[in-house]
């Protein structure tokens, strides 16, 4: 099968062949590249006067330009999508978080690690009242269960290979749908 120019392929070597260059970002002249560059333009950089760009997929996951139902449309030349991401609590579905309670009266003054009002973790929630045993109001603190999640985005990326794209940039032109 000839190569179209402008066609891109992925390759398991790490470089071109001939008639190809690697989609890189590489800035090339549109003097001698007259026709690769009326395909491709100035989409991917370059002035589009005297330079243009080949497309730069290091890193990058090709996505079919146009639009799916309830999103944007993606351009010709449009990157998008992001390499980390926070997740904030409106990411997170609706749920809760059940407390189990008792109305049985404490038998010890001091909670202890196997006998507490309320459990924590946290050293400086202290979430309990010491007071004498018996019947009796206690008050309990004001501490409320909170986010505790912080720092930096994780990766946003699925289980993935490295290989190179390639761009053909030496071929024959693609026959246009009449």
């Amino acid at each position: 099968m000839n190569p179209y120019l402008g066609e891109i392929r992925l390759t398991a070597g790490d470089y071109a062949p001939k008639g190809w260059a690697l989609c890189n970002g590489q800035v090339l002249p549109t003097k001698g590249n007259e026709a690769l560059y009326g395909l491709v333009g100035s989409y991917y950089g370059g002035d589009g006067r005297t330079t243009f760009a080949l497309p730069d997929m290091r890193g990058r996951l090709p996505i079919g330009r146009g639009q799916r139902p309830g999103t944007e449309a993606y351009a010709l030349g449009q990157s998008g999508g992001a390499e980390t991401v926070i997740l904030e609590a409106t990411h997170l579905p609706a749920h809760t978080h059940r407390l189990a309670a008792t109305t049985t009266p404490a038998s010890l003054a001091t909670p202890t690690e196997d006998n507490v009002m309320l459990g924590s973790t946290v050293s400086e929630a202290h979430v309990y009242n010491t007071m004498d045993e018996g019947v009796g109001d206690a008050e309990f603190s004001t501490l409320s269960i909170g986010s505790a999640a912080q720092g930096p985005g994780h990766d946003n990326l699925m289980p993935a290979m490295a290989l190179n794209y390639i761009i053909c940039i030496s071929g024959g032109l693609m026959p246009q749908a009449t």
